[in-house]
């Protein structure tokens, strides 16, 4: 079995396994399972990976040693000619400037991070849904259509399905919040 690089380039990106899930929307266990080729990778997964990195989806898969097709060089050069005022900056810093530095970014980028997790998990609990209905079909039908329209959209949406009103008001009684939709 040929194995893939997405360990290599986690750790030389200086990433967790949970960083990267939060960065391609998956999971640590996903990640894991992924590195370690007891999962396959998703084709979405391995392009938003392979865009995060600027590398090939052949490299990344570990069936090509060639880290960038023309495209993902071209990428890069323009990513270096927009950043070269910095570099210029760095490279007449000290050493413990260009580490402190370092570790500054590193700082700021764990940061944007933590403060996507968190708003994916507001994102979660600001669209919880009862749908209530007596026709549990019609309901059924109702959850599939709102659960479509949110993946097309690329919002987290939990729908929850009450066939009376009193069960609904006793998890709105017991604390439970949601979008109604009747």
């Amino acid at each position: 079995m040929i194995e893939n690089r997405i360990r290599e380039i986690r750790t030389s990106h200086g990433l967790s396994q949970e960083a990267l899930a939060t960065i391609i929307d998956s999971t640590q266990q996903s990640i894991s399972r992924m590195e370690n080729n007891t999962q396959a990778i998703t084709a979405k997964a391995l392009i938003m990976m392979s865009e995060y990195f600027n590398v090939s989806t052949g490299y990344l898969l570990g069936i090509s040693d060639i880290k960038r097709d023309l495209n993902g060089q071209m990428r890069m050069n323009q990513e270096m000619e927009d950043c070269y005022d910095i570099v210029l900056h760095y490279r007449n810093l000290t050493e413990t400037n260009k580490k402190t530095l370092s570790c500054i970014l590193k700082r700021l980028e764990q940061a944007q991070l933590e403060e996507k997790e968190l708003y994916i998990k507001d994102v979660g609990t600001m669209l919880k849904i009862a749908i209530c209905d007596d026709d549990l079909r019609f309901a059924g039908s109702l959850e599939t259509l709102v659960m479509a329209e949110n993946r097309e959209l690329g919002i987290r949406v939990e729908t929850e399905v009450f066939a009376d009103g009193k069960t609904l008001v006793e998890h709105i009684q017991a604390g439970e919040r949601y979008g109604l939709i009747f």
